[in-house]
């Protein structure tokens, strides 16, 4: 079996929602077929779809050859630099209906848990459904549940894209439509 996949310390389960998937294709910074491939955005001057290891992602080799960010820092603004730099560089991103802002929390980046469905919808506490509705703007308690119904459903208009702070283990999020 090859090796154990890196551990990305903000984003624990690129696997789980798709960021990562198993696959045959070399990675075109360390030219092995290690087993799995990036399937997530990569910002750079070239297009680059399905074509790094986690492996070249994680050691930030990605980065260094081909000058590709894997999210944007616009949105970090409390974190310190160098975890800024861990994120846009050596991070797998996520795809999003809209730009993603990765979420930070007590100072520090917060871990990309993905986007989840009615179940765990329904489960979040009220402090956290009011921070949610907060980056959806939305003042009409009608529009809000409707929206919580369809940001459940996958194929919905609206998705809800759930974090865990590394400092207090709170979740945050936003909420983003098409």
């Amino acid at each position: 079996m090859g090796d154990p996949l890196p551990l990305f310390r903000y984003y624990p389960d690129p696997i789980g929602t798709g960021a990562i998937i198993a696959s045959d294709n070399r990675c075109i910074c360390c030219g092995e077929p290690r087993g799995f491939i990036y399937t997530g955005p990569a910002y750079a001057v070239e297009d680059f779809g399905d074509c790094f290891c986690p492996w070249c992602i994680a050691d930030g080799s990605a980065h260094e050859e081909y000058d590709v960010s894997f999210n944007l820092r616009y949105s970090l603004r409390t974190t310190p630099q160098a975890v800024v730099e861990e994120i846009e560089f050596r991070t797998p991103g996520f795809w999003c209906l809209q730009q993603g802002e990765w979420q930070e929390h007590c100072h520090d980046a917060a871990r990309y848990l993905g986007v989840p469905g009615r179940e765990v919808i329904r489960a979040l506490a009220p402090g956290v459904l009011a921070q949610l509705r907060g980056t959806a703007d939305v003042s009409d308690d009608e529009l809000w549940g409707e929206i919580l119904d369809i940001a459940g459903d996958t194929t919905g208009i609206y998705r809800i894209y759930l974090f865990r702070c590394v400092v207090c283990q709170g979740l945050v999020g936003f909420v983003a439509c098409e």
